[in-house]
């Protein structure tokens, strides 16, 4: 009787085991492809920002949440002037290399940051620019949107 019961709860024990074994290598795809779906959309920003004009402001729109934190250099603003900005053509990327992505997802929410270079005409005013930047994305209605774009920058080398 004793060896029955044991060899039983041995059996529920490891059950539960595989199982969870099995939901961790299945967050851990999940994770991954979110991995994946993020760099594109990055990349696909950076395309749509080296293009410039109503390309870019209609990326933007589409992509971005209407209530979207914009935080650059200290400095808020909306998502509304950002696009405006663009389709105005008072913005404009010259260049724009992003690198060091580290991805971190918390289930329907991804956290992207990275470093950049860039070299930005803003009403015929060029500069240049480093900075780290913090994305925060979140899955709604089976859309990844951005509602945190967070850029602080430092000091060029």
């Amino acid at each position: 009787m004793r060896r029955s019961l044991l060899c039983i709860m041995l059996a529920v024990s490891l059950a539960g085991f595989v199982k969870a074994q099995q939901t961790t290598e299945r967050r851990a795809d999940t994770d991954e492809k979110v991995k994946k779906e993020m760099l594109k959309y990055e990349n696909d920003l950076v395309q749509a920002l080296l293009k410039g004009g109503s390309f870019a402001a209609d990326f933007i729109d589409r992509v971005d949440a209407d209530d979207e934190v914009l935080i650059s250099n200290g400095k808020t603003s909306t998502k509304a002037s950002l696009v405006a900005g663009w389709r105005s053509g008072d913005h404009k990327q010259l260049s724009v290399d992003h690198h060091d992505f580290r991805v971190l997802v918390y289930g329907d929410t991804a956290v992207v940051t990275f470093s950049g270079n860039n070299t930005t005409d803003d009403k015929g005013k060029v500069s240049h620019s480093s900075y780290i930047a913090t994305d925060v994305l979140v899955k709604q209605a089976g859309v990844w949107r951005r509602v945190v774009h967070n850029v602080s920058p430092v000091p060029m080398q």
